[in-house]
């Protein structure tokens, strides 16, 4: 009877134990928990942060690269602009000269037929007048019908620095160009003209010195020579005129 009693209480006390070591390890494991929870949501958070700060990093170096590979497309097309513009002077001083007596003689005829002409075929019955009451004539040239195509037509012979007189002499109105028809004589001492040297150079100009022979003047002198000068500029892939006088 008494080993039976003993057996029971044995027992029941190591019943209590393994209840009380299971809810000590239910407590460890339950304070656990939470720790692992914030440690991944603040791994997650710092990922994200490291991503976003990358993007913009790539985001804001992105526009600065694009905006490099675009300029240098053009500053390289200028660069091979102005150095094509360069060549077009002969290297050779005797050329160069030859080929300023070439265009000044150009720009004479050039000049006389825009502020002398008439440049163009003009229709004498339809006309307009212009500030000074003047009549000017229609142009029925093909492909001229504006102060524009007029000008074109000009700077093909002369430099856009060059002044000039084209508003004096033409005129445009509801999209039509007209010209005036007032002939002049020359200069009736003029002979010719000499390209005689070259005074002075720059990447896109040559200037040079023009004598002018007259075999008189208005005075009764006799043979004069007047001194000039003259131009020759490049421009748009061609040699054009600059400075530039007409000598009668």
């Amino acid at each position: 009877m008494d080993k039976r009693i003993f057996a029971a209480a044995l027992a029941a006390l190591m019943t209590g134990a393994l209840t009380a070591c299971s809810g000590v390890r239910s407590a460890s494991e339950t304070s656990q928990e939470p720790t692992t929870a914030p440690t991944e949501a603040a791994t997650e958070e710092a990922t994200e942060q490291e991503t976003s700060a990358a993007t913009e990093a790539v985001t804001t170096a992105a526009p600065e690269e694009t905006t490099t590979a675009a300029e240098a497309p053009q500053e390289e097309t200028t660069a091979a602009a102005q150095s094509a513009d360069e060549g077009l002077f002969p290297a050779d001083d005797a050329a160069l000269i030859a080929k300023a007596q070439e265009m000044f003689d150009l720009a004479c005829k050039t000049e006389w037929d825009f502020t002398v002409g008439p440049r163009y075929e003009l229709d004498m019955n339809t006309q307009i007048e212009n500030q000074y009451s003047w009549p000017m004539y229609l142009i029925t040239t093909p492909g001229i019908s504006s102060m524009k195509d007029i000008r074109n037509d000009y700077h093909t012979v002369f430099s856009v620095t060059h002044a000039d007189g084209l508003d004096e002499m033409f005129a445009e109105q509801d999209g039509k160009a007209y010209s005036l028809s007032v002939g002049r004589g020359g200069n009736i001492f003029y002979e010719s003209s000499e390209i005689t040297g070259i005074q002075s150079r720059s990447e896109n100009e040559v200037v040079f010195s023009v004598v002018n022979h007259m075999n008189g003047s208005d005075f009764g002198d006799g043979p004069v020579d007047e001194q000039d000068t003259f131009s020759l500029v490049a421009e748009d892939g061609a040699l054009k005129v600059g400075q530039f006088r007409l000598p009668y």
